[in-house]
């Protein structure tokens, strides 16, 4: 289960001797764990095969140009973030916000529609992860908390 290979991977990352010193088994599992983050993500157009166990290639999906994105292959743009994301794992970075070495230091409710903010120790209002370097790669292709799904 990977929306890369190994041999992709090393094609788009040769430059990193982070990932360059690593073996086949590290660069695998790597890659695995930025898949299975990319796969959590909520994307664009539908999986093209109903029994494929990552989330891409799909169909029905439009570049920010406007061009079709065939469904035969995962679009170079997820294919940068992934090597980039199995990257940040290598060189020891969560991929994931670490919730459990945080404590709430508080939590406010406002009115209207229910809305609650948490406060972490480390300030933020919640740990995060988010690698904006690595979100532009593909923010073309997901479904923004802005639009409007009809069925």
């Amino acid at each position: 289960m990977a929306l890369i290979t190994n041999t992709e991977a090393d094609t788009l990352l040769s430059a990193s001797s982070v990932w360059t010193a690593l073996t086949e088994a590290l660069k695998t599992t790597h890659i695995e764990s930025a898949t299975v983050l990319l796969n959590s993500l909520n994307w664009k157009g539908v999986v093209t095969s109903v029994a494929q166990a990552d989330s891409w290639p799909r169909t029905s999906v439009l570049d920010r140009e406007g061009r079709v994105v065939t469904s035969t292959e995962v679009p170079s743009a997820i294919q940068n973030a992934c090597a980039q994301l199995a990257l940040k794992a290598a060189a020891g970075k969560a991929l994931y916000p670490d919730y459990a070495s945080q404590k709430v230091i508080s939590k406010s409710a406002s009115g209207g529609p229910a809305s609650v903010q948490t406060v972490w120790s480390e300030g933020s209002s919640e740990p995060s992860h988010k690698w904006p370097e690595i979100h532009v790669l593909f923010s073309q292709f997901i479904i923004s908390n802005d639009q409007l799904l009809r069925g």
